[in-house]
């Protein structure tokens, strides 16, 4: 390098890397189209992508469109160069899936959480993905969501009221088994990300996903970025306070009022209503059996007990959204998690309290609407983080940049 200027392997590399970074997001493209949109010479492109091809990351896959003259030859990475596996890991179950170098997933396993033995269904989920696959050294990345407060330099669940942990080096304990970079993000944050760029990515710079399974949390899009905030708290709604009633307004939080937990604990506390026929069937009448995806299934099947505590939830619910309107200002809100696969039975009371209390004004602007992607939504988007740091990484060198790979606080 010469003295106080740029290392060109340097600047080499980031050219590769950015390169190769808009064949993955354009799927098929030209080198003449490379050009323009990288500033490159069209010599200097060729030259990239002959060596990303001889290194197995792009393939030429046929002829594109002319104006005129010769047809260009299209290019698109190889979906066998490499491999990252995204983990939504909740309190009931690790959903994990492996993502080839194109962002396609091409397996998927889900692992039940048995009691309290949270990190052996986390294991179970990513030993499947890792057994199928036959390139096990073509694994760059695990990304992994998972609920509670993440420190960002080592990984470290610090707390997490969903699995009822304190100072888990959750980072550690999966490079130590799988031997790849892992990062971490709040599952919400993850769904949001992937909802967005699967879906509204065109047309929608602001976004809320709320996440509302055993407990709430949101992830935002704000101006086409995940917001973290000062210390990645941001969307942590559930904790916020819930002040529509039942006594000291101090007592519960949004997550014990309209969360997994507020369902259950409002179907054991009314379990002897005379219409509670459906959930009394389904665990045998014990009270304490009853789950949330018991509760959804009775719903769904339409028994008049279940649905009511549905709605109960969701008025509740549209309570916490009007707060989270006023303080992300969204576009759109997204409506994720156990509480969404109940469809039109919270989103309709979601949307009439919405109506009822904001401005016409902010209303008619407001999107609120259900997940498209429902339980894949952490996993597309666990893929799309887990692609961002390789992009942002030496290529060849996936295990480079450790420290850049857990993010959130």
């Amino acid at each position: 390098m010469s003295k106080g200027g740029i290392d060109l392997r340097t600047l080499s590399d980031a050219n590769r890397i950015h390169v190769l970074k808009i064949i993955h997001e354009q799927k098929s493209i030209s080198r003449t189209e490379l050009a323009g949109m990288t500033g490159l010479s069209l010599s200097a492109v060729s030259r990239i992508v002959k060596q990303l091809i001889e290194d197995g990351f792009v393939l030429e896959t046929g002829y594109g469109d002319s104006s005129g003259g010769r047809k260009p030859i299209t290019i698109r990475v190889n979906p066998l160069a490499g491999y990252v596996i995204g983990v939504d890991f909740s309190k009931t179950k690790a959903n994990a899936g492996v993502f080839n170098f194109c962002g396609e997933m091409i397996f998927q396993y889900v692992a039940p959480i048995h009691g309290r033995a949270y990190l052996d269904g986390l294991y179970e989920a990513i030993d499947n993905c890792v057994a199928f696959l036959h390139a096990k050294e073509r694994l760059m990345l695990i990304y992994c969501g998972v609920r509670g407060l993440i420190d960002s330099n080592t990984g470290t669940i610090l707390s997490s009221t969903t699995f009822g942990w304190e100072n888990i080096p959750l980072r550690q304990l999966l490079t130590d088994r799988y031997s790849v970079p892992v990062g971490l993000d709040i599952n919400a944050r993850l769904a949001a990300l992937g909802e967005w760029k699967t879906i509204y990515d065109d047309s929608v710079d602001d976004l809320v996903y709320v996440t509302t399974s055993w407990g709430i949390c949101a992830g935002v899009i704000s101006h086409r970025e995940l917001f973290r905030g000062g210390w990645g708290m941001a969307g942590e709604i559930g904790n916020t306070i819930n002040f529509t009633g039942e006594g000291n307004p101090f007592l519960r939080n949004l997550e014990e009022s309209c969360g997994g937990q507020m369902l259950i604990r409002r179907a054991q506390e009314s379990w002897g209503a005379q219409d509670n026929f459906l959930l009394r069937k389904l665990t045998g009448d014990y009270a304490d059996k009853v789950t949330v995806e018991d509760i959804v299934a009775a719903a769904n099947s339409g028994d008049a007990f279940a649905v009511r505590l549905a709605r109960e939830a969701a008025a509740v619910l549209a309570l916490g959204l009007f707060n989270v309107v006023y303080i992300y200002n969204p576009k759109v809100v997204v409506i994720g998690g156990l509480l969404s696969e109940m469809g039109d039975i919270v989103l309709e009371p979601i949307k009439k309290i919405l109506r009822q209390r904001l401005p016409e004004l902010i209303y008619r602007q407001l999107k609120v609407e259900l997940t498209v992607l429902g339980s894949r939504a952490s996993l597309v988007g666990a893929a799309e983080a887990a692609f961002h740091v390789i992009f942002t990484s030496p290529i060849g060198d996936p295990h480079g940049h450790n420290n850049m790979l857990c993010v959130g606080t």
